[in-house]
């Protein structure tokens, strides 16, 4: 058994005891720390839903504060990064970390080397050196609880406290309870559908199993499911046209591969351009994925202002029918495969609209914008937020706790 780095292996009982003083000793001077900076909410049991990001940062603050914090997450830590990790992120590793994480895991592996703040990771890369490392750290150690589900939230009879349903792996479901709730949980796992206003298309529901969503490896994993086939892809931003540029450049050694991009929006070309973007990576896949629609290169047909009434999918020989209208004209294809590229909705775990200030509820991270976000800007969410939460003080907590490391604290 393995509890913080006090190996009670192999122990006599009275060793056991010892450890577990030390241990608790361990936990009594960060509370200690925390109260002496200044720090509010000391006793306060903190529920984080997902372990993503976000989630895996929120959790750390409030454990180098002296909070006690349990992390729930549905699936695996960062577990939508797996299925998207083929991905090159356009911001650097800079961005996505901070130096509050970076420096516990400097203590934590004072040899391991690092990617340089400039180095672009794929997704695959950024959760193996930095999420599954912070998770593992000595400070988060046996305060994540994988594969378990929030179902719901809701306020406790006593008016102070937050009801969470849980559902395991097992199938076995519980209750637990948290004076505060950081919503963490993000929006992937919950696409919208295909159909005009978020409501599905006719037929779409029996089609929806067979039309992945998101950013697809179509040069890798899924490179035969889309060379030499007629692919429909559905959406008009940054994933629908990394989509149509990894298609574009199959179709370069594929001659039958053809792609129809269906957008809803008016503009004539796809992306816009962001003058002097700070993302570079972010700015060349806007150029050629607006070249690709504007001169049709890449066996691209690029449709504007086209919104979806029918999707249908006729089974693995008949591939999908799809129609609806452009600028009012009807329009349809018979195509082989189609590709869902149209965002994703925050879904509420709590139906309640928390109000009173000793029962804290608050969502961060990409569900509290799920059009555009960046790590960088829930790193300032969470600051603002633990901030108010914890104290103006709790950032040099943090830091201070943290300098010292896990043993020294």
């Amino acid at each position: 058994m393995v509890w913080g780095r006090i190996r009670l292996k192999g122990k006599t009982g009275e060793s056991i005891e010892k450890a577990v003083k030390e241990l608790s000793g361990t936990r009594l001077r960060v509370r200690r720390m925390a109260r002496e900076e200044g720090i509010a909410g000391q006793g306060r049991q903190v529920a984080v839903v997902g372990a993503g990001p976000i989630g895996l940062e929120a959790a750390l603050r409030c454990r180098l504060c002296g909070l006690a914090v349990t992390v729930y997450e549905q699936g695996e830590v960062g577990e939508y990064l797996q299925q998207w990790g083929h991905v090159r992120l356009f911001t650097p590793w800079g961005w996505n970390v901070t130096p509050l994480g970076l420096q516990v895991l400097q203590q934590e592996y004072p040899r391991r080397q690092w990617p340089s703040a400039e180095h672009l990771l794929t997704g695959w890369q950024y959760r193996e050196e930095y999420l599954l490392p912070l998770a593992e750290s000595e400070w988060l150690k046996g305060c994540v609880r994988p594969r378990t589900q929030v179902v719901q939230i809701g306020p406790s009879r006593d008016g102070r406290t937050w009801r969470l349903l849980l559902h395991d792996a097992n199938g076995v479901e519980q209750h637990a309870y948290a004076d505060v709730v950081l919503d963490c949980s993000g929006i992937y796992g919950q696409p919208r559908w295909l159909g005009e206003g978020d409501v599905p298309a006719l037929g779409e529901r029996a089609a929806r199993a067979h039309i992945p969503h998101g950013v697809v490896d179509i040069s890798g994993t899924h490179r035969g499911r889309y060379a030499g086939k007629s692919v429909l892809v559905v959406g008009g931003g940054y994933s629908a046209a990394s989509n149509v540029v990894a298609l574009a450049s199959l179709a370069e050694q594929h001659a039958e591969t053809w792609v129809y991009w269906v957008h809803h929006g008016p503009r004539g070309q796809p992306l816009p351009r962001i003058p002097h973007d700070p993302l570079p990576e972010r700015d060349r896949l806007a150029a050629r994925a607006n070249m690709l629609a504007a001169r049709g290169d890449g066996h691209v047909e690029y449709f504007a202002q086209t919104v979806l009434h029918e999707v249908r999918y006729l089974g693995p020989e008949g591939g999908f029918y799809v129609a609806g209208h452009q600028r009012g004209q009807p329009v349809a294809w018979n195509v082989e495969q189609v590709i869902a590229a149209v965002g994703y909705r925050a879904v509420p775990l709590s139906g309640f609209v928390p109000e009173l200030p000793d029962r804290p509820y608050y969502v961060l991270g990409s569900k509290s914008q799920p059009r555009s976000f960046l790590l960088a800007e829930g790193h300032r969410q969470l600051d603002a937020v633990l901030g108010r939460l914890i104290g103006p003080s709790y950032a040099s907590v943090c830091a201070r706790v943290a300098s010292k490391g896990k043993r020294a604290a």
